[in-house]
This record gives structure tokens, sequence and C-alpha cells, in this order.
């Protein structure tokens, strides 16, 4: 999708290895020139695809993942993005420790019957990680379903 609507940039699709055949089949359907094969990535394994990149984005991750993974995927984040690099990160997330809607409310409970250790995250703890990282939040903003896309950019 978004290679399509978004044809100056160069999109380099990651997840993790079972999930790459079902990817690749995506990229060879659209044929686009700048959507890239997919990498592997898990992102608790050191060291990370050796890329050179100037964003991030990362879609309903952070709430699938269990906390030390959310960690390790900031961390890798922080390390491959150059100084003014920008890391996008959309999905649902509670602020003050609170649910943005009942949906969410459900969602989580959802999340957490399937796995104790997902569940939707609370943003200040999101944004801490990051300026762990170096990353300082530049926008918050407001998507359809309750969801939101957070966008940090990395300072040098």
């Amino acid at each position: 999708y978004f290679s399509t609507h978004l044809p100056h940039l160069h999109w380099q699709p990651s997840d993790r290895g079972e999930n790459l055949p079902g990817i690749r089949l995506w990229c060879a359907e659209a044929g686009l020139a700048n959507l890239k094969a997919p990498l592997e990535l898990d992102v608790t394994r050191q060291p990370w695809p050796a890329i050179e990149t100037d964003a991030v984005f990362s879609a309903n991750t952070a709430h699938i993942m269990a906390w030390p993974q959310v960690e390790a995927m900031m961390e890798g984040i922080g390390k491959l993005l150059p100084d003014g690099g920008v890391f996008l990160l959309y999905g649902p997330f509670n602020y003050n420790g609170r649910y943005t809607s009942d949906s969410n409310r459900r969602f989580d409970g959802w999340l957490k019957a399937r796995d104790p250790l997902s569940g939707v995250r609370d943003f200040e703890s999101l944004d801490e990680l990051a300026g762990q990282v170096g990353m300082h939040l530049q926008d918050d903003i407001a998507m359809p379903a309750n969801n939101r896309i957070l966008c940090w950019r990395k300072s040098g």
C-alpha cells in the first residue's frame, strides 16, 4: 500500500522468518521498483541486518510483542537510524495508564487472553524507551479506529 502511494520512497519490508513467504508473494504481486525483497528480522537477535535507512515504520507490533521484545525493537531502531532519522509506530496506545476507548480496552483483554505478555502499551513507557536510545517525540497523530502514529526523531 505504502509503496504504491509513496513511490518516491524506497521500502524495505522485514519480519520474522516464518512470515517471509507470504510477504514475498505480496511483493511479487505488487511488482513495484521501490519495494525491496523482505529481510528476516527478529528484534531480539543481534546484529540486525545492516541497511541504510532514513526512517523506520512499524505497524501493529508493540502490542503483540512481550515487553522485552519492545525494548529490543527500540534499541535496534535507535542503533539503525542515523542522526535525524525518524521512527513511526502505528497502533493503539494508552495514556497515563488509561485506555483511550472501550474498544481498546476490549482489544487489550483479547490480546492478554491470547498471550499474557502482550497488550496495549502505555505511551509514556514507549516514549521513555525512545528517549533512552536518543529519540525524541516529534508528533502524535490520531488515526482511525482509536489508533495513533507516534513519530520520534533521532537527535545527534
